[in-house]
């Protein structure tokens, strides 16, 4: 990796002040302890720089070459291991699962490696003890007696669990953990000398801690406070959906892998970064590790998140300009992807995020719109149990979810009855919609997921605040 001081001399004095005001105010805002963020051009090295503390007990800060957790910005990288199984012709995207885990249950047969990297496989996540051990088989034995959501193709839907069995296949396959295909071919070759699977009992230089921000007494207005991290054991530490370390100059040399197209061939890399085909014809924004995301008359960009074990981080990539962006944090009340935002906005203001600049579409289906305006009405009043807009939301999801929304919704204040439409994207047999609203206290943005009947099968709010 080459860094060019000259460069990042001049980029520092021109955005420095900007950059890191920003940081530490966000920092504070939102209870973080530590935060490292680096700026890239196709690998170089614009800025990589620490805030904070890596480790709060021993008050050591954070340093560019602080190693973070990376959560599930590690899936990037599992597919990256698969798909070297597919060049050496030991896996193929589109054979049945069966074919290579004989033992998998018969609906697997219609499911592939394909399915599991872009998220259409269906496969729902297993009830697991985090502080229990297990093995490979025992993780597939849980996984295959797990209901899966829906048929494979038939839409999208974010799966660890396909993940995790994408890391066993390649084990299976390749007779090597996929974390050693990584090291092998990926890391070491690259130069990412501090990429490394998650490990307990090794001695990792420049580790940063990770942490939990939780409310200290009753009510949404105790002030919060860190704790350690909770302890998961040593191989649910070691799956393939999100297990990796790294620092942000490793990033800045996977960066140049990613710019040039390294280590995989062309056709693989254009499968990777290929949006989802679903089983209707269409496609879902979602490559093989990899967010795909494109603004209208702002620069399309790439990339991916993570949240796990009291860390949180987040890339993004202009690849068409070649800039990209990391934060990680240590703690479980960061939220990267925002800072990510600020970060390139105070860059390049073409790439200020269209939330703030987009307009209003035609709402072909206006019902939809009321339905979720009263079913919203009726969480901020704590009486959202027998709403029928509601009743699709997954059993499993639905307490943490209200609690979320109703939280958001106190935040927001008051709020006008009717929200705009602003974005609508198809995903199967399944409508994501994006609402905004004007509220009291800043601009509620509400993005629900609608079937074929209408109800909502789940939903995220989020304020920003002017």
């Amino acid at each position: 990796m080459r860094i060019s001081f000259a460069l990042l001399a001049l980029h520092n004095l021109a955005h420095a002040d900007s950059i890191d005001d920003y940081v530490q105010t966000e920092m504070q805002e939102q209870n973080i302890p530590g935060v490292a963020i680096g700026i890239f051009r196709n690998g170089e090295v614009l800025r990589a720089q620490g805030y904070g503390l890596a480790n709060v007990e021993h008050q050591v800060p954070v340093k560019p070459e602080t190693v973070f957790q990376t959560a599930s910005i590690g899936k990037m990288f599992t597919a990256t291991a698969a798909m070297l199984l597919v060049e050496d012709g030991k896996l193929a995207l589109d054979a049945p699962l069966t074919t290579y885990l004989p033992d998998a249950p018969p609906s697997w047969q219609a499911t592939t490696l394909r399915h599991l990297l872009n998220h259409t496989s269906g496969l729902g996540y297993p009830k697991l003890d985090f502080k229990q051990d297990y093995s490979d088989d025992e993780l597939l034995a849980l996984i295959h007696a797990t209901e899966p959501e829906f048929a494979p193709g038939q839409r999208w839907s974010y799966s660890n669990a396909g993940y995790m069995v994408a890391g066993i296949l390649v084990g299976k396959v390749g007779g090597q953990h996929y974390s050693e295909v990584l090291q092998e071919r990926v890391f070491q070759p690259s130069g990412m000398s501090s990429a490394r699977l998650l490990s307990h009992i090794d001695i990792v230089p420049n580790r940063a801690a990770g942490y939990a921000s939780v409310r200290q007494g009753e009510g949404d207005d105790a002030p919060r406070v860190l704790k350690n991290q909770d302890w998961v054991s040593v191989t649910l530490n070691n799956t393939a959906d999100g297990s990796l370390q790294m620092s942000v100059l490793d990033f800045a040399r996977w960066d140049a892998v990613v710019a040039r197209r390294a280590v995989l061939k062309d056709e693989s890399w254009r499968q990777v970064l290929d949006s989802a085909p679903l089983n209707n014809g269409t496609r879902y924004a979602y490559g093989y590790g990899w967010e795909l995301e494109g603004m209208a008359e702002h620069p399309k960009h790439m990339g991916h998140g993570g949240a796990w074990q009291g860390f949180r981080s987040y890339y993004r990539r202009y690849d068409e300009d070649g800039v990209s962006f990391v934060v990680l944090a240590n703690s479980t009340g960061a939220r990267p992807e925002a800072i990510v935002r600020g970060i390139a906005e105070r860059f390049d203001s073409r790439y200020k995020q269209a939330d703030t600049l987009e307009l209003a579409i035609e709402d072909t289906r206006p019902e939809l719109a009321r339905n979720l305006a009263d079913a919203l009405q009726r969480v901020r009043d704590g009486q959202a149990a027998d709403h029928p807009a509601l009743a699709a939301l997954l059993p499993e999801r639905r307490e943490r979810m209200l609690d979320s929304m109703s939280k958001v919704l106190k935040e927001a204040g008051a709020c006008p009855a009717l929200m705009e439409l602003v974005a609508e994207k198809p995903n199967g047999d399944q409508l994501s919609r994006t609402y905004r609203s004007q509220c009291a206290n800043g601009m509620l943005r509400v993005s629900p997921v609608f079937d074929e009947r209408g109800q909502i099968v789940r939903a995220e709010l989020r304020l920003e605040k002017p």
